[in-house]
């Protein structure tokens, strides 16, 4: 067999060409991760914009770590947060996402801000 396809002299093997469209349509979970993540800090800084908004913060705050959790997967988002020298980071941030929830957003978000600063 010839390896040529008579398209203007470009070589291509058969073979390759039938794995060049995949027919999955499903994406995978780190992707939806990926993206529940971006609408989750989205709607943060929305909610930051609309002078704290607590609807909006709490509905981010969920959204971003659901995110986490599915990009890197839930054990080892457990395993990140409680850690032995994190669990400062850990209380005050988690702390801050119940604070939001209560409706208590501005003090929600800076105590998640102290704790993220913590954490990273």
């Amino acid at each position: 067999g010839h390896l040529s396809s008579g398209n203007g002299g470009k070589f291509q093997h058969p073979k390759l060409l039938l794995k060049a469209h995949p027919t999955t349509t499903s994406l995978p979970i780190a992707e939806i991760g990926v993206g529940t993540t971006g609408f989750g800090i989205f709607f943060i800084l929305f909610g930051m914009l609309l002078y704290f908004d607590s609807v909006l913060l709490a509905f981010g705050n969920l959204l971003f770590l659901t995110g986490l959790s599915l990009i890197i997967g839930l054990r080892k988002t457990f395993s990140f947060f409680f850690q032995r020298h994190k669990l400062k980071g850990t209380s005050f941030f988690l702390g801050g996402v119940v604070i939001v929830l209560l409706r208590w957003p501005l003090l929600g978000m800076l105590l998640e801000t102290y704790g993220f600063f913590n954490l990273f």
